[in-house]
């Protein structure tokens, strides 16, 4: 599955910074977040979410940016995002965080996060910068709730960003070559 938000990258040819149009907008003040309940699980020892990020501001709270929950059992759920300024993961009551920081609330990050049955990694801009291991159906594909933009669970924790050009991919855990690559002009990660 697919949730493509159009894209338009443009290059600001006075700072050679890259410009990501045609994106969704994710404000705590009007909670917006998107949503999804499958009939039926998919996969769930692989998968893989890429998007591209730029943060509104940097909180105090978490900042989910996907998450899955099956209604049928509490332990049958995951978040993924932003704590503060670190990415986060937290399934039931485990929960842990990447080390390094990401503060910019003005340009695009892309993030991909991929699962392959024995570790969730995280990616920011083509770099690994966390994994955790883990093992077991750990709440994506499941037949229950998945959103964008707040936890699938009963907390809220909105989003503030905005997104563009968002992937799930069932069944496969992708590496951020597959959706970006280094611009040898001006070494900036780039979208394919």
């Amino acid at each position: 599955m697919a949730v493509v938000i159009p894209q338009v990258v443009t290059e600001d040819r006075a700072s050679g910074a890259q410009v990501i149009d045609g994106s969704l907008v994710f404000d705590v003040g009007s909670t917006r977040y998107l949503e999804k309940t499958f009939a039926s699980a998919g996969n769930r020892q692989s998968w893989t979410w890429s998007g591209w990020v730029k943060k509104q501001k940097i909180t105090n709270d978490r900042m989910v940016l996907f998450g899955g929950y099956g209604a049928q059992n509490d332990t049958d759920w995951i978040e993924v995002g932003f704590d503060d300024d670190k990415f986060y993961y937290t399934q039931n009551s485990v929960a842990g965080q990447s080390t390094e920081v990401f503060r910019d609330t003005s340009g695009w990050q892309h993030v991909v996060i991929n699962y392959n049955g024995s570790n969730i990694i995280f990616y920011s801009n083509g770099e690994q910068i966390y994994s955790v291991s883990k093992t077991g159906n750990l709440g994506i594909n499941v037949d229950g709730t998945h959103r964008i933009g707040r936890s699938p669970s009963g907390n809220t924790r909105y989003l503030q960003a905005q997104l563009s050009t968002v992937y799930f991919i069932d069944g496969q855990a992708l590496t951020p070559s597959n959706f970006g690559f280094t611009d040898p002009l001006t070494n900036t990660w780039r979208p394919k």
